[in-house]
C-alpha cells in the first residue's frame, strides 16, 4: 500500500491480509472502538479498521457526555481519561446560520 501512514499497528499488513477474523468493525470511532472493545473482551478475535490516522481533530471529538463517562466506566478508563482532560464550566453551541451561544453551567 503507498500509504504507510494506513496502518498504525506494530502487526504487519501483511499478516493481517491472511488472518482470518471473528469480527471487522468498520470506523474506529466512540461507537467503533467500544464495540470492539467489548467484542474482544468477550473472546472474539476482532479486528478494527478506519480510513483515517489517529490522533485526528473530530468535531464531536473535543466533550464527552455522562452517558460516554459511564461507558468508559465500564471499560475500566474513565479516571484515565477524566485525569487526561478537565472539566469545562462553559459551554458553546453553534448552530447553521445563527450567532454562537455561550452559557454557563451550573
Amino acid at each position: 500500500m503507498a500509504n504507510k501512514r494506513a496502518f498504525q499497528s506494530s502487526i504487519d499488513p501483511t499478516t493481517v491480509a491472511h488472518h482470518c477474523y471473528d469480527v471487522l468493525v468498520v470506523g474506529a470511532g466512540p461507537a467503533g472502538s467500544s464495540a470492539a472493545y467489548h467484542l474482544a473482551r468477550q473472546g472474539a478475535d476482532v479486528l478494527l479498521v478506519d480510513r483515517f490516522a489517529f490522533p485526528r481533530d473530530k468535531r464531536c471529538g473535543d466533550g464527552i457526555v455522562t452517558a460516554a463517562l459511564e461507558e468508559l466506566a465500564l471499560m475500566g478508563i474513565a479516571d484515565e481519561v477524566q485525569a487526561r482532560y478537565s472539566a469545562s464550566s462553559r459551554v458553546a453551541v453553534g448552530l447553521y446560520g445563527t450567532k454562537t451561544i455561550t452559557e454557563c453551567i451550573a
